[in-house]
């Protein structure tokens, strides 16, 4: 199976004789403060060229700052071409996604080392430009429309020592990265958020299929439309005409889903404010009933004493049974 393909992470030893293989990667290097760089909305498309001077601008634009140590997340919009079978393929074209995508040049790659970039994930089939491959000698066709693009040779562009510069410069300094991000990574252009890569812990394997995943900074839940119902019978009708919902009570599983945005319900049910809702009785509790009160056998006598055991009272007074 090659490891190429879909969403992956490159190792130093896919172009380092000796470098690191995927499960020579510890867990915290995958994960840590990452910078989501739109270049789409700078204009860049096919064949453009990157440079330093975007990301400065980009800082300049938005108020952030690439840190040494960060991660370097690179849009340029091209995802929308690749055949995801999960998403909208109304923009499928993979010769514009593997053969027109923008790309760096040499500056670029130095630029990365002085500034300690920790590494980079982009949404192309390649870090590199793509005439700094070998698809600049398979596709001549392609690469004429490319010098005619850029107004010069690609040989001047991309001189033979350049060649993959993105892979043979950074590799040896484990300034590795994910080739085909995709999946939501729009919902997170142009912050500073916390990322990951998650790929199989491939012993000997030079890459690896991977699972990215980016979680805002922010800390607010994405909009809703807040309901406060007074009855059951009102939350039951709400309940069965809203498409997308969520029920608040105690929130404590909730609430974090909300601010990280992995739950976007478009309604939110508060039954806080419905009464008898937080009793214990016998066996059973109402929606309301928090650990703080099972935890104490004298509120709720007739529940087993072994009930306290799973609702201890330092799982504070909001988290509901």
């Amino acid at each position: 199976m090659t490891m190429h393909v879909s969403t992956h992470l490159d190792a130093p030893a896919h172009f380092l004789s000796g470098g690191k293989f995927i499960g020579d990667l510890p867990l915290e290097f995958l994960i840590g403060p990452a910078c989501v760089v739109d270049l789409e909305r700078m204009g860049l498309g096919d064949f453009d060229l990157y440079g330093p001077e975007h990301f400065e601008r980009w800082e300049k634009d938005t108020g952030h700052r690439i840190e040494r140590g960060d991660i370097l997340v690179i849009h340029t919009g091209y995802h929308r071409h690749y055949p995801e079978n999960w998403a909208d393929r109304s923009q499928v074209d993979e010769t514009k996604y593997f053969i027109r995508h923008p790309g760096p040049t040499r500056a670029f790659a130095e630029w990365v080392l002085k500034r300690g970039v920790r590494w980079i994930a982009v949404d192309t089939g390649s870090a590199d430009h793509p005439m700094n491959t070998v698809i600049r000698r398979i596709r001549a066709d392609e690469a004429e429309d490319a010098e005619k693009k850029l107004g010069r040779s690609l040989d001047e562009v991309f001189p033979k020592a350049d060649y993959q510069i993105m892979h043979t410069l950074l590799f040896p300094h484990d300034v590795i990265h994910i080739e085909n991000l995709g999946g939501r990574i729009d919902e997170v252009l142009d912050q500073k958020i916390t990322f990951g890569c998650f790929p199989w812990r491939f012993q000997g394997g030079e890459a690896a299929r991977a699972a990215p995943s980016p979680y805002s900074n922010e800390v607010k839940p994405a909009r809703f439309e807040y309901h406060a119902p007074r009855s059951v019978d009102e939350t039951c009708s709400l309940l069965a005409s809203l498409e997308d919902a969520k029920v608040l009570a105690g929130g404590q599983s909730l609430v974090p889903l909300l601010n990280f945005r992995l739950a976007r319900p478009a309604h939110l049910v508060d039954i806080n404010r419905i009464d008898n809702l937080d009793a214990s009785m016998s066996a059973m509790a109402g929606s309301l009933c928090r650990h703080s009160r099972v935890s104490r056998p004298s509120r709720t006598p007739r529940w087993p004493p072994a009930c306290a055991r799973f609702c201890p009272p330092r799982s504070g007074r909001s988290r509901t049974v």
